[in-house]
């Protein structure tokens, strides 16, 4: 089965099939201050896409640092290799867990607390997605976390 999705040119999906497994896209905003230094910690917000067969859906994770940041990249990263669920909860009201399902994909949660995401203006973002991806698709999201990190300039 063949499903053609016409997105925004943020995430073309544009001939991909998709089966079991989802695509996920990052979106990264840094945010600056006027503090901002070479050596200052920098701050940087993630927007999650994530297209699979029942369409497209959007997590906004809050404001994180590059070290938070770079934890989460690295569970990101290494989830294909746990044979347990691994979570990602550093940063209060938001959870990102992952379950090794196969030797090929990884079960994703994405988990909001509903009245932060109304706080923060973000009524868009879903508080709640479970998906599916293939662990070449983890190792994607891992890069795409990483180059999102940027140094204060």
């Amino acid at each position: 089965m063949s499903v053609k999705v016409d997105l925004q040119p943020v995430l073309d999906l544009s001939g991909l099939e998709l089966t079991n497994t989802s695509v996920i896209d990052v979106n990264s905003q840094h945010i600056v201050c006027s503090k901002c230094d070479v050596e200052a910690e920098n701050v940087t917000a993630l927007v999650f896409k994530i297209a699979d067969s029942n369409g497209i859906n959007e997590f906004a994770l809050m404001p994180a640092s590059s070290i938070e940041l770079t934890q989460l990249a690295v569970l990101f990263g290494t989830a294909s290799i746990f044979n347990t669920r691994v979570s990602f909860s550093t940063l209060p009201g938001f959870e990102i867990s992952f379950l090794r399902n196969s030797d090929e994909t990884v079960t994703i949660s994405f988990i909001a607390d509903h009245s932060i995401l109304k706080f923060m203006g973000l009524q868009n973002s879903s508080a709640v997605i479970h998906t599916t991806v293939s662990f070449n698709e983890l190792e994607k999201i891992e890069r795409k976390i990483l180059s999102a990190i940027k140094l204060c300039a």
